[in-house]
């Protein structure tokens, strides 16, 4: 069965979202107040997205971006089928660990054998489709759920397991320390239905943070 919550599929949903936010909260009109614009940041679905996503693990967004440029060269497109006619070598030597590499081909082997349906996916409700995922070694919660967010629009996922996305929610509420992952939930759960838009938020807000580290 579907999420009765419709998936965001465009800037507009994003902007309403953040609206609905503000009306709910009002802490976040100064998070707000100091963006331009909370990005949409919708990607490409499928093996590639999920690829993309593996890749970005544990790293800086240049050093993510800067692999997924070099596989993207090497493998194109990027689908399961191509990625398995790859040499292992020559995957590694685009910056993938080992542990990665074999995260990949699993998925790849995973959807050729018709075991893994990304399309499915869609037709799933959030906590089906982060179980269809999770069960494939390397895959975890925050994979998962930056999946069905980014690539699937899915408009309800807060990832609590991330460290600048708590840094931020630390940050915009004004606390004390960095909160926990069980004390992020508890506190994202005040922000549903739209949790995925105050993900967005609290990011770009944090981002905006570092840029002026030093000066604030």
């Amino acid at each position: 069965m579907k999420s009765q919550v419709l998936n965001i599929t465009c800037q507009a949903d994003v902007d309403a979202d953040i609206q609905q936010l503000l009306n709910k909260d009002p802490r976040l009109e100064r998070v707000f107040a100091v963006i331009d614009q909370v990005p949409l940041r919708l990607r490409e679905g499928g093996y590639a997205g999920i690829a993309q996503i593996v890749v970005g693990q544990l790293l800086s967004v240049a050093s993510a971006s800067a692999i997924s440029k070099r596989l993207n060269i090497l493998v194109s497109p990027l689908t399961a089928e191509n990625y398995l006619k790859q040499d292992k070598q020559a995957l590694l030597d685009c910056g993938l660990s080992n542990a990665k590499y074999n995260t990949l081909t699993l998925l790849a082997q995973a959807q050729i054998n018709g075991e893994l349906d990304f399309d499915a996916l869609t037709e799933l409700t959030v906590e089906q489709a982060l179980k269809s995922l999770c069960k494939y070694k390397g895959i975890g919660p925050w994979t998962a759920q930056v999946y069905l967010m980014f690539c699937l629009g899915h408009r309800d996922i807060f990832p609590v397991g991330d460290l600048a996305l708590r840094k931020g929610v630390e940050q915009a509420l004004g606390l004390s320390e960095t909160p926990s992952q069980k004390e992020t939930a508890i506190i994202a759960s005040e922000w549903a239905p739209f949790r995925a838009s105050a993900a967005r938020l609290i990011w770009a807000y944090y981002a905006v943070l570092k840029q002026r580290e030093g000066i604030i």
